[in-house]
């Protein structure tokens, strides 16, 4: 039995393309994290936010040294500083 190959796509290596700042995409967020002593927590209405908000929070805290915490509550999700 053979194994039929699928056509490579044809890739072209640019020079000189500058690669943009993720941080700046997410520093909405940053501002709020900023802002927030232990114990503190918004809240977040959509899956999409927790997402994008969740992940925010992974690489702001590993740059502060801070930890957040997401959970699931009855109108959507909280966010905490835990650390």
């Amino acid at each position: 039995m053979a194994i039929e190959k699928r056509p490579r796509p044809e890739i072209k290596i640019d020079q000189g393309v500058p690669l943009p700042d993720l941080r700046i995409r997410r520093s909405y967020w940053r501002e709020h994290f900023r802002k927030m002593n232990v114990g503190d927590s918004f809240l977040i209405k959509t899956l999409s936010h927790r997402h994008r908000a969740q992940s925010a929070a992974n690489i702001y805290g590993k740059d502060m040294h801070q930890k957040f915490a997401f959970r699931r509550v009855e109108d959507g999700w909280r966010c905490w500083r835990i650390l």
